[in-house]
Protein backbone atom coordinates (compact mmCIF):
# COMPACT_ATOMS: atom_id res chain seq x y z
CA UNK A 1 0.00 0.00 0.00
CA UNK A 2 1.29 3.42 -0.90
CA UNK A 3 1.38 6.11 1.82
CA UNK A 4 -1.26 8.26 0.06
CA UNK A 5 -4.10 5.74 0.19
CA UNK A 6 -7.34 6.48 2.02
CA UNK A 7 -9.49 4.23 4.18
CA UNK A 8 -13.03 4.60 5.49
CA UNK A 9 -14.38 2.52 8.34
CA UNK A 10 -18.12 2.35 8.90
CA UNK A 11 -20.15 1.37 11.94
CA UNK A 12 -23.67 0.77 10.69
CA UNK A 13 -26.52 -0.23 12.98
CA UNK A 14 -30.28 -0.13 13.12
CA UNK A 15 -30.31 3.53 14.16
CA UNK A 16 -27.41 5.24 12.42
CA UNK A 17 -24.33 4.82 10.26
CA UNK A 18 -21.02 6.43 11.29
CA UNK A 19 -18.05 6.80 8.93
CA UNK A 20 -14.42 7.65 9.69
CA UNK A 21 -11.89 8.61 7.00
CA UNK A 22 -8.22 7.88 7.67
CA UNK A 23 -4.94 7.96 5.79
CA UNK A 24 -2.51 5.04 5.63
CA UNK A 25 -0.93 6.09 8.93
CA UNK A 26 -4.26 6.00 10.77
CA UNK A 27 -4.67 9.75 11.05
CA UNK A 28 -8.37 10.70 11.15
CA UNK A 29 -9.18 13.10 8.31
CA UNK A 30 -12.96 13.30 8.47
CA UNK A 31 -16.12 11.84 9.98
CA UNK A 32 -19.82 11.76 9.15
CA UNK A 33 -23.11 10.27 10.30
CA UNK A 34 -26.10 9.11 8.26
CA UNK A 35 -29.16 6.89 8.63
CA UNK A 36 -29.73 3.20 9.55
CA UNK A 37 -27.69 0.42 7.96
CA UNK A 38 -29.20 -2.95 8.83
CA UNK A 39 -28.76 -5.13 5.75
CA UNK A 40 -31.39 -7.66 6.83
CA UNK A 41 -34.24 -5.25 7.49
CA UNK A 42 -33.56 -2.82 4.61
CA UNK A 43 -30.74 -3.44 2.12
CA UNK A 44 -31.58 -0.40 -0.03
CA UNK A 45 -31.59 1.96 2.96
CA UNK A 46 -28.29 0.48 4.19
CA UNK A 47 -26.67 1.10 0.80
CA UNK A 48 -27.89 4.69 0.74
CA UNK A 49 -26.69 5.29 4.29
CA UNK A 50 -23.22 3.98 3.48
CA UNK A 51 -22.87 6.16 0.39
CA UNK A 52 -24.15 9.20 2.28
CA UNK A 53 -21.77 8.59 5.20
CA UNK A 54 -18.79 8.05 2.90
CA UNK A 55 -19.47 11.22 0.94
CA UNK A 56 -20.00 13.11 4.17
CA UNK A 57 -16.69 11.94 5.64
CA UNK A 58 -14.80 12.97 2.50
CA UNK A 59 -16.55 16.35 2.45
CA UNK A 60 -15.73 16.97 6.11
CA UNK A 61 -12.04 16.32 5.40
CA UNK A 62 -11.87 19.18 2.91
CA UNK A 63 -9.82 16.96 0.58
CA UNK A 64 -10.50 16.18 -3.05
CA UNK A 65 -10.80 12.38 -2.95
CA UNK A 66 -12.72 10.42 -5.58
CA UNK A 67 -14.83 7.46 -4.50
CA UNK A 68 -12.76 5.11 -6.64
CA UNK A 69 -9.70 6.03 -4.58
CA UNK A 70 -11.24 4.81 -1.33
CA UNK A 71 -10.81 1.53 0.51
CA UNK A 72 -14.06 1.07 2.45
CA UNK A 73 -14.96 -1.50 5.11
CA UNK A 74 -18.39 -1.51 6.73
CA UNK A 75 -19.26 -3.20 10.00
CA UNK A 76 -23.02 -3.63 9.59
CA UNK A 77 -25.95 -4.91 11.58
CA UNK A 78 -27.23 -8.09 9.94
CA UNK A 79 -23.90 -8.99 8.33
CA UNK A 80 -23.74 -12.07 10.56
CA UNK A 81 -26.50 -13.52 8.35
CA UNK A 82 -24.52 -15.13 5.52
CA UNK A 83 -27.24 -14.90 2.87
CA UNK A 84 -27.82 -11.19 3.56
CA UNK A 85 -24.08 -10.46 3.46
CA UNK A 86 -23.58 -12.32 0.18
CA UNK A 87 -26.43 -10.45 -1.50
CA UNK A 88 -25.29 -7.11 -0.14
CA UNK A 89 -21.66 -7.58 -1.22
CA UNK A 90 -22.70 -8.64 -4.74
CA UNK A 91 -23.95 -5.17 -5.71
CA UNK A 92 -21.68 -2.72 -7.50
CA UNK A 93 -19.71 -0.37 -5.29
CA UNK A 94 -17.92 2.74 -6.63
CA UNK A 95 -14.96 2.27 -4.30
CA UNK A 96 -11.48 0.94 -5.02
CA UNK A 97 -12.04 -1.75 -2.39
CA UNK A 98 -15.11 -2.70 -0.41
CA UNK A 99 -15.63 -5.25 2.38
CA UNK A 100 -18.47 -6.05 4.76
CA UNK A 101 -18.18 -7.53 8.23
CA UNK A 102 -20.57 -7.58 11.15
CA UNK A 103 -20.81 -4.51 13.37
CA UNK A 104 -20.04 -6.75 16.35
CA UNK A 105 -16.77 -7.94 14.79
CA UNK A 106 -15.75 -4.42 13.82
CA UNK A 107 -16.37 -3.21 17.37
CA UNK A 108 -14.33 -6.11 18.81
CA UNK A 109 -11.35 -5.45 16.52
CA UNK A 110 -11.45 -1.77 17.40
CA UNK A 111 -11.82 -2.35 21.13
CA UNK A 112 -8.81 -4.68 21.31
CA UNK A 113 -6.68 -3.16 18.51
CA UNK A 114 -6.91 -6.37 16.52
CA UNK A 115 -5.63 -8.51 19.40
CA UNK A 116 -7.45 -11.43 21.04
CA UNK A 117 -10.34 -10.31 23.23
CA UNK A 118 -14.04 -10.47 24.03
CA UNK A 119 -16.64 -7.85 23.26
CA UNK A 120 -20.12 -7.73 24.75
CA UNK A 121 -22.55 -5.14 23.47
CA UNK A 122 -25.64 -4.29 25.47
CA UNK A 123 -27.82 -1.48 24.26
CA UNK A 124 -31.20 -1.84 22.61
CA UNK A 125 -30.09 -5.40 21.77
CA UNK A 126 -27.36 -7.65 23.13
CA UNK A 127 -24.69 -9.91 21.65
CA UNK A 128 -21.13 -11.05 22.27
CA UNK A 129 -18.13 -12.19 20.28
CA UNK A 130 -14.71 -13.62 21.10
CA UNK A 131 -11.79 -12.95 18.74
CA UNK A 132 -9.08 -15.58 19.06
CA UNK A 133 -6.47 -16.88 16.60
CA UNK A 134 -7.78 -14.67 13.76
CA UNK A 135 -11.33 -16.00 14.07
CA UNK A 136 -14.58 -14.95 15.72
CA UNK A 137 -16.97 -16.95 17.89
CA UNK A 138 -20.36 -15.27 18.38
CA UNK A 139 -23.12 -15.75 20.91
CA UNK A 140 -26.53 -14.08 21.18
CA UNK A 141 -27.72 -11.35 18.87
CA UNK A 142 -30.87 -13.24 17.88
CA UNK A 143 -33.25 -10.31 18.12
CA UNK A 144 -35.88 -9.46 20.69
CA UNK A 145 -38.31 -12.25 19.80
CA UNK A 146 -35.78 -15.04 20.34
CA UNK A 147 -33.03 -13.47 22.41
CA UNK A 148 -31.34 -10.15 23.26
CA UNK A 149 -31.48 -11.05 26.95
CA UNK A 150 -30.33 -8.30 29.27
CA UNK A 151 -30.77 -5.63 26.61
CA UNK A 152 -32.72 -2.41 26.91
CA UNK A 153 -35.51 -3.83 24.76
CA UNK A 154 -35.60 -7.01 26.86
CA UNK A 155 -35.81 -4.95 30.07
CA UNK A 156 -38.73 -3.02 28.61
CA UNK A 157 -40.61 -6.18 27.64
CA UNK A 158 -39.99 -7.76 31.06
CA UNK A 159 -41.26 -4.60 32.77
CA UNK A 160 -44.47 -4.63 30.75
CA UNK A 161 -44.95 -8.37 31.40
CA UNK A 162 -44.51 -7.79 35.12
CA UNK A 163 -47.02 -4.94 35.00
CA UNK A 164 -49.62 -7.09 33.24
CA UNK A 165 -49.22 -9.78 35.92
CA UNK A 166 -49.80 -7.09 38.54
CA UNK A 167 -52.87 -5.78 36.73
CA UNK A 168 -54.28 -9.32 36.68
CA UNK A 169 -53.55 -9.67 40.41
CA UNK A 170 -51.24 -12.63 39.78
CA UNK A 171 -48.44 -10.88 41.65
CA UNK A 172 -48.21 -7.84 43.90
CA UNK A 173 -47.92 -4.35 42.47
CA UNK A 174 -44.49 -2.77 42.71
CA UNK A 175 -42.86 0.60 42.18
CA UNK A 176 -41.93 -0.61 38.72
CA UNK A 177 -45.49 -1.65 37.75
CA UNK A 178 -46.93 1.61 39.03
CA UNK A 179 -44.29 3.62 37.16
CA UNK A 180 -45.02 1.71 33.94
CA UNK A 181 -48.76 2.28 34.30
CA UNK A 182 -48.22 5.99 34.96
CA UNK A 183 -45.85 6.24 31.99
CA UNK A 184 -48.47 4.86 29.62
CA UNK A 185 -51.47 6.32 31.42
CA UNK A 186 -53.21 2.94 31.56
CA UNK A 187 -55.53 1.31 34.10
CA UNK A 188 -56.00 -2.19 32.67
CA UNK A 189 -54.38 -4.82 30.49
CA UNK A 190 -56.35 -3.94 27.36
CA UNK A 191 -55.09 -0.36 27.58
CA UNK A 192 -51.52 -1.65 27.90
CA UNK A 193 -51.82 -3.87 24.86
CA UNK A 194 -53.25 -1.02 22.81
CA UNK A 195 -50.32 1.18 23.82
CA UNK A 196 -47.62 -1.39 23.02
CA UNK A 197 -49.05 -3.58 20.24
CA UNK A 198 -47.01 -1.87 17.53
CA UNK A 199 -43.82 -1.49 19.56
CA UNK A 200 -40.49 -2.51 18.06
CA UNK A 201 -37.26 -3.19 19.97
CA UNK A 202 -36.26 0.48 20.12
CA UNK A 203 -39.64 1.41 21.61
CA UNK A 204 -39.30 -1.16 24.37
CA UNK A 205 -35.70 -0.07 24.87
CA UNK A 206 -36.89 3.41 25.84
CA UNK A 207 -38.54 1.87 28.92
CA UNK A 208 -35.24 0.60 30.35
CA UNK A 209 -34.52 3.83 32.30
CA UNK A 210 -37.78 3.24 34.22
CA UNK A 211 -36.53 -0.20 35.23
CA UNK A 212 -33.18 1.11 36.45
CA UNK A 213 -34.86 4.05 38.22
CA UNK A 214 -37.10 1.64 40.16
CA UNK A 215 -34.11 -0.59 40.87
CA UNK A 216 -32.14 2.35 42.29
CA UNK A 217 -35.08 3.11 44.61
CA UNK A 218 -35.04 -0.40 46.01
CA UNK A 219 -37.82 -2.03 43.98
CA UNK A 220 -37.53 -5.82 44.31
CA UNK A 221 -39.35 -6.50 41.06
CA UNK A 222 -36.97 -4.27 39.11
CA UNK A 223 -34.00 -5.80 40.93
CA UNK A 224 -35.13 -9.30 39.97
CA UNK A 225 -35.30 -8.35 36.28
CA UNK A 226 -32.00 -6.49 36.23
CA UNK A 227 -30.08 -9.19 38.09
CA UNK A 228 -31.46 -11.74 35.63
CA UNK A 229 -30.08 -9.60 32.81
CA UNK A 230 -26.72 -9.18 34.54
CA UNK A 231 -26.59 -12.94 35.12
CA UNK A 232 -27.06 -13.56 31.42
CA UNK A 233 -24.24 -11.17 30.49
CA UNK A 234 -21.97 -12.79 33.07
CA UNK A 235 -22.82 -16.21 31.66
CA UNK A 236 -21.96 -15.01 28.15
CA UNK A 237 -18.55 -13.79 29.26
CA UNK A 238 -17.74 -16.91 31.29
CA UNK A 239 -18.69 -19.17 28.38
CA UNK A 240 -16.16 -17.34 26.19
CA UNK A 241 -13.44 -17.45 28.84
CA UNK A 242 -13.32 -21.20 29.43
CA UNK A 243 -10.06 -21.78 27.55
CA UNK A 244 -8.32 -18.76 29.07
CA UNK A 245 -9.48 -15.39 30.38
CA UNK A 246 -9.28 -12.61 27.83
CA UNK A 247 -9.79 -8.86 28.17
CA UNK A 248 -13.49 -7.99 27.95
CA UNK A 249 -14.86 -4.76 26.49
CA UNK A 250 -18.42 -4.12 27.62
CA UNK A 251 -20.01 -1.50 25.37
CA UNK A 252 -23.42 -0.05 24.59
CA UNK A 253 -25.88 2.17 26.41
CA UNK A 254 -26.32 -0.24 29.35
CA UNK A 255 -22.63 -1.08 29.81
CA UNK A 256 -22.13 1.37 32.68
CA UNK A 257 -25.16 0.46 34.84
CA UNK A 258 -24.58 -3.28 34.38
CA UNK A 259 -20.84 -3.24 35.07
CA UNK A 260 -20.99 -3.25 38.91
CA UNK A 261 -23.56 -6.07 38.83
CA UNK A 262 -21.32 -8.57 37.06
CA UNK A 263 -19.33 -11.21 38.91
CA UNK A 264 -16.08 -10.29 40.66
CA UNK A 265 -14.20 -12.71 38.43
CA UNK A 266 -15.48 -10.84 35.38
CA UNK A 267 -14.62 -7.43 36.80
CA UNK A 268 -10.94 -8.43 36.64
CA UNK A 269 -11.25 -8.97 32.88
CA UNK A 270 -13.02 -5.73 32.01
CA UNK A 271 -11.08 -3.16 30.00
CA UNK A 272 -11.72 0.18 28.34
CA UNK A 273 -12.17 -0.15 24.53
CA UNK A 274 -9.07 1.14 22.76
CA UNK A 275 -10.84 2.31 19.60
CA UNK A 276 -14.28 2.50 18.00
CA UNK A 277 -15.88 0.12 15.51
CA UNK A 278 -14.92 2.37 12.57
CA UNK A 279 -11.27 1.89 13.47
CA UNK A 280 -11.90 -1.83 13.81
CA UNK A 281 -13.39 -2.00 10.30
CA UNK A 282 -10.33 -0.23 8.88
CA UNK A 283 -8.06 -2.64 10.76
CA UNK A 284 -9.91 -5.56 9.17
CA UNK A 285 -9.60 -4.05 5.70
CA UNK A 286 -5.89 -3.30 6.05
CA UNK A 287 -5.27 -6.85 7.23
CA UNK A 288 -7.12 -8.33 4.26
CA UNK A 289 -5.24 -6.09 1.81
CA UNK A 290 -1.84 -6.77 3.37
CA UNK A 291 -2.38 -10.51 3.60
CA UNK A 292 -4.48 -11.13 0.48
CA UNK A 293 -1.53 -12.58 -1.39
CA UNK A 294 0.01 -14.36 1.57
CA UNK A 295 -2.76 -16.01 3.60
CA UNK A 296 -6.57 -16.10 3.93
CA UNK A 297 -8.25 -12.99 5.38
CA UNK A 298 -9.67 -12.86 8.87
CA UNK A 299 -12.58 -15.24 9.35
CA UNK A 300 -15.87 -13.41 9.97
Amino acid sequence: MSPCEYFIGIDGGGTQCRAQLEDSDGYVLGTATSGPANIVSNKVQATQSILMAVNGAVESSGLSIALNELHVAAGLAGANVAAAKTTFDAQHWPFRTYATLSDLHAACLGAHKGEDGILVICGTGSAATCYREAGFSDKGGYGLTLGDNGSGAWLGVEAVRHTLLCIDALTSHSLLSRNIMTHFGVVDGVDMIEKTMHFCASDFGKLSPLVFAAFNEGCEAAASIIHLGAGYLSQLIRSMSQDRPLPVALVGGLAEPYQPLLGKDISKQLCVPAHNAQKGAIHYLKETLLKSNAEPPLKT
